[in-house]
């Protein structure tokens, strides 16, 4: 899953740091310490609890206690832990525990995201895209697309969205979105779901997940696979509607580094957004949670249902 931002002095700070993140509000994770520098996150995995350490600049002595307070359970504990300051080396031991750097395919969170700010008139905001994708934004006004955003998606709309989510994630091997995080939040007025009209059906969807004055790309699916500028347009009219809102940033979702092109990394940049690398992620597993895990894994190759 992606992760949004909020800006305090025109200057970045995880929203998992905040009350409004999705992952404590919505996906069970539970606050276990909370000081400067340092928010410790837990949830349970059956009979293995799983920490989350985000770190920032002022929290590394709390985290040394912190590692150390999981004490004699750290066999049955899964610890990350978050740097988003980059400031731990490559291979830490913390609180006499070992760790290892995780890979991009196992990290909790995003290893970098671009971010729209949109604090600028629309002209000037405009300016900020790719010449490229200002052509296709005029092409789709010229087409009559029309962009609509929904607050509360009624129950026909919300499920025609959730089915096209499940089959281009089954499609593309991604983990299944969780429909009951999503329904809460449209229902505590977390969470936008827009689409694209053509030729009288819905061409597509994304869902953007609001906190504070930024906004954040969640999820996204597109069914008719058309160079109309379909895909461009539909962000730029979220932009102009989150400022509308009032909101003052448009996060455009998790990105691996700012190196090289093509794909969703060159689709991002030329929207117009600024590159943020949100750190390093470390992680130690105790034996018996490794074994845990190794169970479950052959269980559900036998019994995958």
């Amino acid at each position: 899953m992606g992760i949004p931002f909020v800006v305090v002095e025109s200057r970045y700070t995880s929203i998992f740091l905040g009350a409004d993140a999705p992952h404590q509000r919505f996906y069970g994770w539970q606050v276990a310490k909370d000081t400067r520098g340092l928010r410790v996150l837990r949830k349970r995995y059956g009979p293995v609890s799983r920490y989350l350490f985000l770190l920032t600049s002022a929290g590394e002595a709390p985290l040394e206690h912190a590692i150390a307070d999981v004490g004699w359970r750290r066999g049955l504990c899964d610890l990350v832990i978050h740097d988003f300051d980059a400031m731990l080396d490559d291979s830490p031991v913390v609180g006499g525990i070992a760790f290892r750097k995780m890979g991009a395919q196992e990290r909790l969170l995003n290893a970098a995201t671009y971010v729209v700010d949109l604090g600028m008139d629309e002209s000037q905001l405009l300016s900020q895209v790719h010449s490229s994708f200002r052509r296709k934004i005029r092409r789709a006004e010229d087409a009559g697309l029309q962009v609509d955003v929904h607050d509360r998606p009624s129950p026909e709309l919300l499920r025609s969205y959730l089915d096209a989510q499940a089959q281009f994630a089954r499609s593309r091997g991604f983990r299944m979105v969780h429909e009951q995080a999503i329904a809460a939040m449209f229902a505590s007025s977390n969470a936008l779901l827009f689409t694209v009209e053509r030729d009288g059906g819905v061409a597509n969807y994304l869902l953007v997940y609001t906190a504070g004055d930024a906004g954040f790309f969640l999820y996204g699916v597109n069914l008719q696979n058309q160079n109309d500028g379909a895909g461009p347009f539909l962000h730029w009219r979220i932009m102009c509607e989150l400022k509308n809102r009032g909101l003052r940033w448009y996060d455009l979702g998790g990105v691996v580094s700012d190196e090289g092109g093509g794909g969703v990394l060159e689709f991002k940049r030329r929207l117009g957004g600024q590159f943020i690398s949100l750190g390093v992620e470390y992680r130690h597993t105790g034996w018996l949670a490794a074994a845990a895990y190794a169970m479950r894994a052959v269980a559900m190759r036998w019994w995958p249902n």
